[in-house]
């Protein structure tokens, strides 16, 4: 399950807030019509405008959109793994793990949730110039997804841009934070 929560704005200087939580269909099967009929059915706004989010499944494409932004954190992971264990932070790289795994295990034997390593933007103070984030390419593809903009302008109308208070959260076990 992706998490993503943005806030949009529209010409006319409203502001609204979206939390959407992407359950992608592992199937392939996709629900039928556009992305855009998946979330204008008037039960659905209802309970965003209610609840303040709302769960699409099968917006984003597992393989096409989310395994490409997964392997580019796969070697932000490796990375970030090589640099802790060359400065003796870590005992080792833990390669041979799967990306949960090895993601739990650096930040339990590091001591230390490294989230900004992942984040596509900076922290809102304190930045330095070797300040991590991440904007890959599949990451910047999926803020641009045409499904996800779609289901966006269903919400807000077609004038869309982002103010740059997204987060990427790759949520690690609560004893570990």
């Amino acid at each position: 399950m992706f998490d993503i929560l943005n806030d949009f704005s529209v010409a006319n200087g409203k502001h609204v807030t979206i939390g959407i939580i992407i359950r992608p269909v592992f199937s392939g099967d996709r629900p039928s019509g556009s992305s855009n009929d998946l979330i204008t059915f008037s039960d659905q706004l209802d309970h965003f405008h209610e609840q303040g989010y709302l769960v699409v499944e099968g917006l984003l494409d597992p393989v096409r959109d989310l395994d490409p932004v997964l392997r580019e954190y796969e070697g932000v992971l490796d990375d970030l793994a090589r640099t802790l264990h060359a400065e003796g932070q870590i005992d080792s790289t833990y390669s041979d793990l799967t990306f949960e795994e090895r993601l739990i295990r650096v930040y339990a034997d590091s001591g230390k949730v490294h989230a900004q390593y992942f984040d596509f933007s900076l922290p809102q103070g304190n930045v330095k110039p070797d300040t991590p984030f991440w904007a890959g390419p599949a990451v910047f593809r999926t803020l641009v997804n045409e499904d996800l903009l779609d289901a966006v302008e269903s919400f807000i109308g077609p004038e869309i841009y982002s103010n740059p208070v997204q987060h990427v959260r790759l949520k690690p076990p609560e004893r570990l934070t």
